[in-house]
């Protein structure tokens, strides 16, 4: 069981100075700190058909709320073999800077920017031999609502915005090797 409690705290000032440096103008500063809370919780069983590890956190903030579970299990079905499989979740408030930062006929604010969120799978097989170990898995995840900069028009301007402008998928294999032969360790 466990808790945490963090703000992501700052504060952005913006301003021009005059080349000569004779003229300044600076705007208000904006003081947004966005608290956020979470609590989770964990649990292993191990039996003889395999270690099941189960967790599930509880993350609330000023832009939202999220239960994220995770699990995973592993198993040996045979001599010095690993097979394990594991699924889990994620949850990104955005930053202050993605929501509240302006730069002149550069970069445009987006109070309205929402949390992303992610969704990960990996399967994987490991055998060892002696003192070696040779391991791989395929893995997926799918973002929803990826943060990224979008360009917009604004006053008859270009300028970017931060925004949760799409899903995105991404997916891949891990082949790798753990052991020493030789002088490679």
């Amino acid at each position: 069981l466990g808790a945490q409690l963090f703000i992501d705290g700052s504060v952005i000032t913006q301003g021009a100075i005059s080349p000569d440096r004779t003229k300044r103008d600076f705007d208000e500063p904006i003081v947004v700190p966005l608290p956020n809370g979470a609590l989770y919780a964990q649990h292993i069983w191990r039996s003889r058909a395999g270690t099941l590890n189960v967790g599930l956190r509880g993350d609330v903030g000023y832009l939202g709320w999220a239960i994220s579970p995770r699990a995973a299990f592993s198993t040996s079905p045979w001599d010095n073999g690993t097979f394990k499989a594991v699924f889990s979740t994620g949850f990104r408030t955005p930053t202050i800077t993605e929501r509240f930062l302006e730069i002149e006929n550069f970069l445009t604010s987006n109070p309205e920017i929402k949390p992303e969120r992610v969704y990960s799978a990996e399967v994987g097989l490991a055998q060892r031999v002696g003192s070696q170990t040779v391991q791989a898995a395929v893995y997926g995840a799918i973002w929803e609502g990826l943060i990224t900069v979008r360009g917009l028009t604004l006053n008859g301007k270009p300028v970017s915005q931060f925004a949760n402008l799409r899903t995105n998928w991404s997916a891949g294999i891990n082949v790798g090797w753990q052991g020493a032969a030789g002088p490679l360790d």
